[in-house]
């Protein structure tokens, strides 16, 4: 058993040299202990099928968690008998896809954890965060400032968990990060807003870009100025729920003018403030609502109270210009 003992250290170095929780190394440790018992008992080395058949007997005796657990433990031992270390498939979601990053992106995470009050202590950001820009990396992403909208999609579609909430919790953590790094002008602020539940399904994107172009002079609009936006409807003492919604679908505006990197002023609202609220006028307005409509829930307010909303905000923006 000295064998078994020697490649066992090496994995608990491991995981002690790479920042790996105390009680993900103690999980380590009994696992060792009781597989280490069992191979005594039987009179058998070590050897990666005897392992899987002690893991498969008593699977039965374990919750999910604690078999997964020792499955992963396994192989771990298995890969430092092989190579001497831990293999990057093996590291396991407790650990750290974090001693995987370049060191760009390590310190780029560092200076969000480091740094912002809410998180800092906190280890699950560093998983979590660590984990999507792992995930960039691997598309030969080397900075959050070359992240875009259709890396993020990917994301969201590829990042999979065995529960709906647990993704939820997930990705409410990078949205944390994102939001951090909007702030220090990394990325834009439709990129953290987007990483949504609710957002995520209604974004439109074009295939072709080329049908909407900007103009010379493209007027960006932010989120600060929709939250302008929304203090004056508050004033006129619209319900909770309207400025709710009224946030929602106006940061769906905002998310399709950043992804396609468009100003305000693309949409060309002419005549008078109540013409177009009446007639809606605007035929590149008219069709981009018709697009942001399409990716609208059902159970949301009906299209031509969105219609005049969209007009309002654009309104609102040209004539504060």
């Amino acid at each position: 058993m000295d064998q078994y003992d020697i490649h066992v250290n090496l994995v608990m170095e491991f995981l002690k040299t790479n920042g790996y929780s105390a009680s993900v190394i103690s999980a380590h440790r009994i696992c060792y202990k009781e597989l280490r018992r069992y191979l005594a008992s039987t009179h058998t080395s070590y050897t990666l099928s005897e392992s899987l058949a002690w893991l498969e007997n008593n699977q039965n005796a374990w919750t999910y968690r604690m078999y997964t657990s020792r499955r992963l433990c396994i192989y771990q031992l298995e890969d430092v008998y092989i190579s001497g270390t831990v293999s990057p498939d093996h590291l396991g979601p407790h650990a750290s896809a974090y001693t995987m990053l370049i060191p760009e992106l390590q310190e780029e995470l560092d200076d969000f954890i480091n740094n912002d009050q809410h998180v800092y202590g906190d280890g699950r950001y560093r998983i979590s965060c660590s984990r999507f820009l792992y995930y960039l990396q691997k598309r030969a992403i080397t900075s959050i400032s070359q992240l875009n909208y259709e890396l993020l999609l990917d994301f969201h579609a590829d990042d999979y968990h065995r529960s709906s909430k647990s993704k939820d919790v997930y990705e409410d953590q990078i949205h944390v990060f994102l939001r951090y790094c909007s702030s220090k002008g990394l990325c834009s602020d439709g990129l953290a807003i987007a990483l949504n539940k609710l957002m995520i399904p209604q974004i439109v994107s074009l295939n072709d870009n080329s049908i909407i172009t900007g103009t010379e002079n493209q007027q960006k609009i932010t989120l600060s100025e929709i939250d302008r936006f929304l203090e004056s409807l508050s004033t006129k003492k619209y319900g909770l729920s309207v400025m709710k919604y009224s946030r929602h679908i106006l940061s769906l505006l905002y998310i399709f003018l950043d992804m396609h990197h468009l100003g305000i002023n693309v949409l060309q609202v002419s005549g008078s403030f109540q013409e177009n609220i009446r007639n809606n006028t605007s035929r590149k307005l008219r069709w981009i609502v018709s697009l942001i409509n399409s990716g609208m829930q059902r159970n949301f307010q009906n299209k031509q109270t969105k219609s005049r909303l969209y007009i309002v905000f654009v309104m609102h923006m040209l004539q504060n210009e």
